[in-house]
């Protein structure tokens, strides 16, 4: 990530490699000179040829800090696309857990009951004595 320092000490570099300040003291100096004395000595087309890379090395800043920039948001883009992706094997891991065990539950739900059903079969085919010692033993599992 880029923050406030590292974008100022990248402005500031920037500017000052290219000399940014030293380009246009001459000719303001010049060109203040003249407004008190009435005669300017900077020529239209040196102050406009100074303007004008004065102009240039902020355009060329501009552009490094829209490198920087776009560097940083795809770095970041990226880096969220990744966790998107986690999260959604994760949740399809969940929910593939999740089916096995609603399938788990109800076939055990669907065992019980076959088999309650077919101790009830059996029972009304037992004599007395064999009927209470089932329920007995049904009373005990439950």
């Amino acid at each position: 990530m880029i923050n406030g320092i590292e974008l100022r000490e990248l402005v500031v570099n920037a500017l000052e490699s290219n000399g940014y300040d030293a380009m246009i003291d001459p000719a303001r100096k010049k060109f203040l000179l003249g407004i008190l004395e009435g005669n300017y000595k900077i020529k239209a087309s040196e102050w406009s040829a100074t303007a004008t890379k004065r102009l240039d090395i902020i355009q060329d800043t501009q552009n490094l800090i829209m490198e920087k920039s776009e560097g940083v948001l795809l770095k970041r883009i990226e880096e969220e696309n990744e966790k998107l992706h986690e999260y959604i094997v994760m949740i399809l891991v969940f929910v593939l857990l999740l089916v096995i065990l609603i399938t788990l539950f109800q076939d055990r739900q669907r065992e019980s009951k076959v088999l309650e059903e077919t101790l009830k079969n059996i029972e009304f085919q037992l004599d007395p004595i064999k009927k209470k010692e089932l329920q007995n033993n049904l009373v005990g599992r439950k």
